[in-house]
């Protein structure tokens, strides 16, 4: 059995993570598991990009046409994928010969929804956020519009109702009603916005956990980690970080920065310190009088790993997230995790037991369960165990294989 995963990036975001650990663990348990993405970052073989120089420029100038196209029609306020640009990608999937094509986050021009209509086996599109059942927007925040029709989106800033989401939507609905994947959401939560939207409300959803590497992400000596990323031995470590930290709204670094001032007030002068990644920025600087050591941005899993088995404490501000590798990595490192209760995070973190979650939105409340975290030295050591306990149990990566290469064989069999 072949399984095609395609993904917009091999290795860049969590979601091109997942479906990377997802396409290894295939490999290894016996899988003939293939990506396709818009350009390799790394150097597997069976990992491969459209082909060709004409396929080759196009993957160059995809990205760019949709996100042009966009920005002549609308005024964007967040995250917000078109999909409207040809992608070509028919002709590269029929010479990967695959059994079952395997969709992940393919938003940002790769693929557009028509495409569906090429492939005639078996489909499987795991949700990375709400993109494929909405008009365009990869989170909805309040707007409750996917439930019913697109239309008046307020992340286009738009308030006619036959607007790009509106488009987008209507594309939607029309190749959903031709040809439906069987729809896989890493969380509770998302399945549930799935189920609620008009476009999916029919379809077949499952849920499946993203998985991880449970060796790699581990907990290891704190002192050794601290002192292979210049840190300080003898200071409490919040760490927090995602990729493009502080230009993500959704991440909610703000509300963390709020947060520390609220923690500054509640804990011991100079015994916490920050340490940041997922910008560019390194060295060191202050934040809310407290010393931050900037990491920058993490290249592969065992700098990412390293990071957290240094850290006392992992933050989570996410103000909307579906499954974040991020608080799975941590509490594998035996790292327990302070975050909002948003999306699918309280599915990870079971509060009290092995981490503390606040009302999305209020970092007043986030700051006092950090500082309980870091002023509770016996139940941070309580929660350390748990982290790792829970991530044992829910999330390693070859039971996820496993859950998924029963689904192929599924629906090979019909």
């Amino acid at each position: 059995m072949r399984i095609v995963h395609l993904s917009t990036y091999e290795l860049y975001g969590g979601a091109a993570k997942a479906a990377h650990r997802l396409h290894l663990s295939l490999v290894k348990a016996g899988f003939d598991s293939r990506m396709l993405v818009r350009r390799r970052q790394s150097d597997r073989t069976d990992v491969v990009q459209p082909r060709g120089l004409a396929m080759n420029v196009w993957g160059r100038l995809q990205q760019k046409c949709d996100r042009l196209l966009l920005a002549l029609q609308a005024r964007r306020r967040g995250e917000f994928s078109l999909g409207g640009v040809p992608d070509g990608l028919a002709q590269p999937l029929r010479a990967l010969s695959p059994d079952v094509v395997h969709l992940h986050w393919v938003a940002d021009g790769f693929f557009r929804v028509e495409t569906l209509q090429t492939v005639e086996i078996p489909i499987v599109w795991t949700m990375h956020d709400m993109w494929p059942f909405t008009g365009g927007c990869h989170y909805s925040g309040d707007c409750l519009a996917f439930t019913e029709v697109c239309g008046r989106c307020p992340m286009l800033t738009s308030s006619h109702r036959d607007d790009l989401a509106h488009a987008g939507w209507i594309r939607r609905e029309r190749q959903f009603g031709r040809r439906s994947p069987v729809f896989v959401s890493p969380s509770r939560w998302l399945a549930k916005q799935a189920r609620r939207s008009s476009l999916l409300r029919a379809s077949d959803i499952r849920t499946i956990a993203n998985g991880i590497d449970l060796v790699r992400f581990s907990p290891q000596d704190r002192v050794t980690m601290r002192e292979k990323l210049r840190l300080p031995r003898d200071k409490v470590l919040v760490l927090a970080g995602a990729a493009r930290l502080r230009a993500n709204l959704r991440k909610g670094f703000a509300h963390f920065e709020a947060a520390l001032k609220i923690l500054a007030k509640m804990v011991p002068a100079g015994a916490v310190e920050i340490v940041l990644f997922g910008s560019e920025e390194k060295g060191e600087s202050t934040m809310e009088g407290f010393r931050v050591h900037h990491l920058g941005v993490l290249k592969g899993d065992e700098a990412s790993a390293a990071a957290y088995a240094a850290a006392d404490i992992f933050v989570a501000p996410s103000l909307e997230d579906n499954l974040p590798n991020t608080v799975i990595e941590a509490m594998a490192a035996g790292t327990p995790v302070v975050a909002y209760d948003a999306g699918g995070i309280p599915e990870i973190i079971d509060g009290e037991e092995n981490g503390l979650l606040a009302p999305v939105g209020q970092p007043e409340a986030l700051g006092q369960a950090l500082a309980r975290m870091v002023n509770d030295a016996a139940f941070r050591e309580h929660c350390r165990r748990r982290a790792r306990e829970k991530t044992e149990r829910d999330f390693d990566a070859s039971a996820s294989a496993q859950k998924y290469g029963e689904l192929y064989e599924e629906l090979l069999k019909r």
